[in-house]
């Protein structure tokens, strides 16, 4: 009789034991294999009749974590900023209903501890997280499972062994690729692709080359810190693979879509009528389960396996997605009149030098809204390989929105675009954090680039009328982000801005991550000052659009305890904006046509590119373009950010292969 071996592993919300005894919680793990097996019997017939057996083994950790919270005050908001990377700003206001089912003297607190609190403290702690690979590699030898299926924090833990070459176990030394090897990983509920936990490996996550196949199921509703993961290329591909083919393919994100009376929408399995888990959800039980327990002869199951070839094009996938809103829903954001005809300026552009028409997507006007422009980002950035394009092109208002810190303390600037339902939220904005999980995994050898005619210092029509595509925030939502201060000695007060006045960011705490930055994408070398200015404003309290600092922090090195280098973080698009932080986009009547100046300009500056026989970089045609603009009267300064990788590429010769 053939035998296969499934290893469960828990997730957060698994305390030691209900009781609070120094025993471990079994229930979860009976459940899931009564469970299991009964679907199993039922849906999958083949299995008995080809003289199958299953055989289940658990993976307990809560141990580990119950040592670590003896030192910690029950008070897990303490936690703060890594409880707000998580996304606890979002799960906060529900607190109520999320906790409503919680035992203990203080319920709050105990829910929060083997939540947040487990997740937080995997990721600021070192020490535990070489334990914890410690038990997962141990626990693998002895049960020797072909499949692990591993729950939330449980995913997180096992992912975090699978990528460690030195694990120090009491047989000796082991290899963590070596731990997963052959197997199968099925990662549900988890947090792996979550922006906290993304910056324990510098801010990317890696394929797992070894394993025979890993399964993502992924649920949109639920909120315990959950995030998809998008990967591409040779992230996707087995250990030795050259190219992109069904057999080669290891990868597969299933999303898996329901809906329960649980706030979190977070279980493993039914817990009722009328409910779903991950794990005998419709999409688990007909797309993956049939491939994990089939070893013998894979299945090919389209809907889990991403594109495997190109586009037959001149250009192979390059795409674009050109934006312009002219017309704004609100009606004291001012209305503008160049940005529509921005983007066909730079269609025309990009079909005159090889891009196919049927790549290049618009949005104008009403139709660019928050949910819409978020919809066409997720078809530009899907499925990158190397040496493909894309482009992102945004002609509008831009704006600086006030973001919120612990204690709902407007403590930080965003850099965001203004779409067509702006209403001076983050919600109805479009921020970075909202498209770095798009673009931070593309592949190093793939080309990026995000083009912005638009400021984001605020603006006002000039004397000439010559009108500006930036905001300034009504008063009302200004004052979110002021706070009065009195100086001591004349007794006069003054406004300033909450955020500058955050001494974490000015005192230069992200510094470091901005060296590692440098260094991880070879950015040409000039003065410090400029490089952070790129990175963080002038305040050092600015999140800009494309340079996802938010997975560029690092929570405490965990070399000394085996864990895998960093080698390089996430991916930097190539970044041009139409003026420096502290100036003004502006638009020009062009013969009664009116465009964004800096469009006008860049269009002059690519077209002068083209028609010359020397290969350009970006910084050369941004260079071009300020001083076109020279020439055209303005003053504003166009910025370039690009890695050395990607500058070196000329825009048109890339699009003429």
């Amino acid at each position: 009789m053939n035998s296969i071996k499934v290893l469960f592993v828990h997730g957060a919300g698994q305390p030691i034991s209900l009781s609070g005894e120094k025993k471990f919680n079994r229930d979860w793990y009976l459940n899931w294999q009564s469970r299991l097996e009964s679907q199993f019997e039922s849906d999958y017939p083949e299995i008995r009749d080809r003289n199958i057996s299953l055989s289940f083994s658990p993976l307990f950790y809560g141990d580990l974590f119950e040592e670590e919270f003896k030192h910690r005050d029950e008070d897990f908001t303490k936690y703060g900023e890594a409880l707000i990377a998580l996304g606890w700003n979002e799960l906060q206001q529900n607190l109520p209903g999320i906790f409503r089912r919680s035992r203990g003297i203080d319920p709050l607190s105990q829910a929060l501890k083997w939540t947040a609190g487990m997740i937080c403290e995997w990721v600021q702690n070192a020490e535990l997280r070489a334990r914890l690979r410690t038990r997962t590699a141990e626990i693998i030898a002895k049960e020797d499972p072909d499949i692990i299926v591993a729950h939330s924090l449980g995913s997180v833990i096992c992912y975090d062994a699978f990528l460690s070459d030195v694990i120090e176990t009491a047989e000796g030394i082991q290899n963590g690729p070596a731990l997963i090897a052959d197997r199968s990983f099925l990662s549900f509920g988890s947090q792996i692709g979550n922006a906290l936990v993304r910056t324990v490996y510098g801010g990317r996550i890696h394929g797992l080359p070894t394993a025979r196949q890993w399964f993502h199921l992924f649920n949109p509703h639920d909120k315990l810190f959950t995030a998809e993961i998008r990967l591409h290329g040779m992230d996707c591909l087995r250990e030795g693979a050259q190219e992109e083919i069904p057999s080669q393919v290891n990868f597969h994100p299933v999303v898996v879509d329901f809906d329960n009376p649980d706030p979190l929408d977070h279980t493993a399995i039914s817990t009722g009528e009328g409910t779903v888990g991950y794990l005998d959800d419709y999409a688990t039980r007909q797309l993956v389960w049939p491939r994990l327990l089939n070893r013998e002869e894979p299945t090919e199951i389209a809907s889990t396996v991403r594109r495997l070839s190109l586009q037959a094009s001149s250009c192979a996938d390059h795409r674009a997605l050109l934006i312009g809103i002219d017309e704004y829903q609100r009606e004291d954001i001012p209305n503008l009149e160049g940005c529509v005809n921005d983007t066909f300026l730079m269609s025309a552009l990009l079909q005159e030098n090889h891009f196919p028409v049927e790549n290049i997507r618009m949005l104008h006007n009403s139709r660019a809204t928050t949910e819409n422009i978020n919809d066409r980002l997720e078809w530009l950035l899907d499925d990158v390989d190397e040496g493909e394009f894309r482009l992102l092109y945004f002609s509008g208002h831009g704006h600086q929105l006030e973001s919120y810190g612990v204690g709902e303390i407007a403590d930080r600037l965003d850099e965001c675009l203004c779409p067509h339902d702006y209403q001076y939220s983050v919600e109805s904005a479009i921020l970075d954090d909202h498209i770095y999980d798009l673009y931070s995994q593309l592949p190093y050898d793939s080309h990026f680039v995000i083009i912005l005619d638009c400021c984001h210092a605020g603006g006002m029509n000039r004397s000439n009328n010559t009108k500006v595509r930036g905001l300034s925030s009504p008063l009302d939502v200004a004052h979110r982000g002021l706070m009065w201060i009195v100086d001591g000695t004349d007794q006069k007060g003054r406004w300033v801005r909450r955020s500058i006045q955050n001494s974490k960011l000015a005192s230069g705490e992200d510094r470091s991550q901005l060296r590692e930055a440098e260094r991880a994408f070879e950015i040409k070398r000039v003065p410090k000052e400029v490089r952070n200015q790129d990175y963080l404003g002038r305040s050092r309290t600015l999140r800009r659009i494309g340079r996802a600092i938010a997975l560029r922090k690092n929570y405490g090195s965990g070399a000394e305890h085996g864990e895998p280098e960093v080698k390089r973080g996430p991916y930097l698009p190539v970044i041009i904006q139409a003026c420096k932080e502290h100036e003004v986009a502006s638009e020009l009547q062009n013969s009664n046509v009116p465009n964004g100046a800096f469009s006008f300009a860049l269009d002059r500056a690519l077209r002068e590119s083209v028609s010359s026989e020397s290969s350009h970089t970006w910084e050369e045609v941004v260079n071009r373009a300020t001083g076109e603009l020279r020439k055209l009267g303005f003053k504003q300064t166009p910025q370039c950010l690009a890695a050395t990788a990607q500058n070196k590429v000329s825009f048109m010769n890339l699009l003429k292969k």
